[in-house]
């Protein structure tokens, strides 16, 4: 069986988003959302479970999502938002 993770890295790789510090922590965030979630408070958790700052970790996810092979300017929270939906409606987690 694929684990979440797997598919979370596979579904942002096909958006076009570069491997990075940014990655993993959108990864963290698409696993740790839920509906109706504040982003920020998903970046605090993040922030606490690898030692960093929220803005650090906010920073990061941003400069990520402005570096994916995109034509269209695309929020980080609505990537979240999106692979979550994806994620959970492909595989019924």
């Amino acid at each position: 069986m694929v684990r979440m993770r797997d598919r979370i890295v596979k579904l942002l790789k096909e958006l076009g988003l570069p491997n990075c510090t940014g990655f993993t922590y959108l990864c963290d965030a698409v696993e740790l959302y839920t509906d109706g979630d504040n982003v920020s408070e998903v970046y605090k958790r993040i922030a606490l479970r690898r030692g960093k700052s929220q803005a650090a970790v906010a920073k990061a996810v941003s400069l990520c999502t402005c570096a994916a092979d995109s034509e269209t300017a695309v929020k980080p929270k609505e990537i979240i938002a999106w692979a979550k939906e994806r994620i959970l409606f492909e595989y019924g987690e």
